[in-house]
This record gives C-alpha cells, sequence and structure tokens, in this order.
C-alpha cells in the first residue's frame, strides 16, 4: 500500500474522509429541505391566484426530492458506520481496502474517487458490479471485468 501511511491508518482515513463527505452531503440536503420548506410555506397569495399555487406545489416537490436525498444520505451514513475501520480482511468483503493492479479499492459505500496523499482510491459499495466481482477473492487472485484483467495485489 502507500508507503508513508500503515494499512490501518490508510483505512481509517478513508473511512473518516468518506464520513466527512456523507455529513456534508446529509447537511446540504437539510438545508435544501428548509429552504425549500420556507419558500412553499412562504409564498404569499399574489393577484394571480395559480400563480400561487403553482409555486407552492413546487416549493413541494422540491422538499420531497431533497427530503429523500437526505434520508438516502443518512441510509448510506449508516451502512458506513457498520464497518469497522480497524479490521483485517483476508477476502475481499464489505470494509475492504483492495489494491490491485489498476488501482485501489475500499468497498464501503458508493462516493467515488477520493485522493489521499497523492493516490487515488475508487471508494465503491459492495453491490457495485467490480465488488461483486471481486467479493471473496484473495490476494494474487484475478478477475476479468469489462474485459480487463485485475489481479488483487493486496486486501486488508
Amino acid at each position: 500500500m502507500i508507503e508513508a501511511m500503515n494499512e490501518e491508518m490508510l483505512k481509517r482515513t478513508l473511512w473518516n474522509t468518506c464520513l466527512e463527505k456523507l455529513d456534508k452531503r446529509i447537511n446540504n440536503a437539510q438545508a435544501a429541505v428548509d429552504r425549500a420548506r420556507q419558500s412553499a410555506n412562504g409564498e404569499s397569495k399574489s393577484s394571480v391566484g395559480d400563480k400561487y399555487e403553482t409555486s407552492r406545489a413546487m416549493g413541494h416537490l422540491d422538499q420531497d426530492m431533497y427530503a429523500k436525498q437526505l434520508d438516502e444520505a443518512l441510509k448510506v451514513k449508516k451502512l458506513l458506520l457498520q464497518l469497522d475501520p480497524d479490521k483485517r480482511h483476508e477476502s475481499v468483503e464489505a470494509g475492504s481496502l483492495i489494491k490491485t493492479n489498476k488501482g485501489y479499492f475500499y468497498l464501503a459505500v458508493g462516493i467515488g474517487e477520493i485522493t489521499i496523499k497523492n493516490e487515488k482510491f475508487f471508494v465503491i459499495s459492495p453491490l457495485a458490479p467490480i465488488a461483486q466481482a471481486m467479493l471473496g477473492k484473495k490476494a494474487m487472485d484475478k478477475i476479468q471485468f469489462n474485459k480487463q484483467d485485475f489481479i488483487i495485489e493486496e486486501i486488508s
């Protein structure tokens, strides 16, 4: 893995970064829900009655959309909190950090790319297709995904 960090510290850093990103997503979604609620409730009736009803309905639609985003972010955070970033894995499973010949993968939640110490890590859900192909594999196992060969070099 990255020479400057031991594996446990690296996984803990990735886990904490995911948690920070999710907390930011949750805070943004909550703020959007609050703004949409204020907008929907704050519309005053104008001389054009339909405009009032349309604006109010749009505000409620926005509020529902942001509430769903908030709910999803909270569910994803709950999944992340169930992982133990200090656990060492012998085979690929949720919570594993995997070094392959094509890069690093952290099976946690679907966050996307995170860069730590100039190294890119793909933080993916265990339900992602490439994660499904890796599950249960051990170091030095090979998988094929999207017509590319991946060699699992290390797992922690």
